[in-house]
């Protein structure tokens, strides 16, 4: 089995730069089933070969269960978020985390049979490029400065933003403000312009080298974007980011 670097790096190749096999096969030094596999698994998923072990969840699963079903009975406008869900199983003393309480409803919800909304939303790859930036911001809520994070995304040419509000600075919420974005433009720019963070770059290597998160790696590979991030602490450098005009203005096309 190949690395998650070079699973993302044979996708790319071949969609985004149109690679024929064979190319690509002798570029990566290895064999073309190997590159077909590569093209073929669009899955960014990891799968677990042994059941996680739920120590925090055990005692709460029956209530997530309930919740979920009483919920999917909810009208659409009465439909609480997940969220929501988190923050009353939390004051009837659920210790866990955020993280751990949404595994849990998505491997309740498969076994009831209810629609999930995907993690990533397959969408057409489209010339164009896009800033992101994944910062902080204190709102005054009841008085009280109340610190959020947000993902803030900007097409280089056209200048239209896109801003979602998360309660934390973690890689799903990170993720999910691309997916947003995606979904917001109608497709999937070519070139995403990055500041060098958390959850996309796990070290800072010499010149424009990177190592990447694992996630990070399986949701490029999913999407074929180009990931381009700027010099350590030059965020600036995404405002100036040199590329063709007549590329540029081949803005993203409605998804049908």
């Amino acid at each position: 089995m190949i690395e998650m670097v070079l699973h993302n790096y044979i996708r790319y190749l071949y969609h985004n730069k149109m690679w024929s096999i064979r190319a690509i096969a002798k570029h990566c030094e290895v064999h073309r089933k190997t590159v077909r596999r590569a093209i073929q698994n669009d899955d960014p998923n990891y799968h677990r070969s042994v059941s996680k072990k739920k120590p925090v969840n055990g005692d709460f699963e029956e209530r997530i269960k309930v919740m979920l079903e009483e919920n999917w009975k909810r009208e659409k406008a009465d439909k609480i978020t997940k969220f929501r869900m988190y923050t009353l199983l939390q004051e009837d003393g659920y210790q866990g985390s955020y993280e751990a309480f949404t595994w849990q409803t998505r491997c309740i919800e498969k076994v009831l049979g209810h629609p999930q909304k995907e993690a990533f939303v397959k969408l057409l790859p489209m010339q164009s490029h896009l800033q992101v930036d994944f910062g902080q911001i204190q709102l005054l809520e009841n008085n009280q400065l109340r610190t959020m994070f947000f993902l803030c995304s900007k097409l280089c040419w056209s200048k239209v933003e896109y801003v979602q509000l998360y309660p934390r600075c973690s890689t799903e919420f990170f993720l999910d403000g691309l997916v947003k974005s995606f979904i917001f433009y109608g497709g999937i720019p070519r070139c995403i312009l990055f500041d060098n963070l958390t959850p996309a770059v796990k070290k800072i290597l010499p010149g424009e080298d990177r190592i990447l998160q694992e996630s990070f790696l399986r949701f490029q590979s999913y999407h074929c974007f180009e990931a381009r991030f700027c010099a350590g602490g030059k965020g600036n450098q995404k405002g100036y980011e040199k590329f063709s005009i007549m590329e540029s203005k081949q803005l993203l096309t409605p998804i049908p």
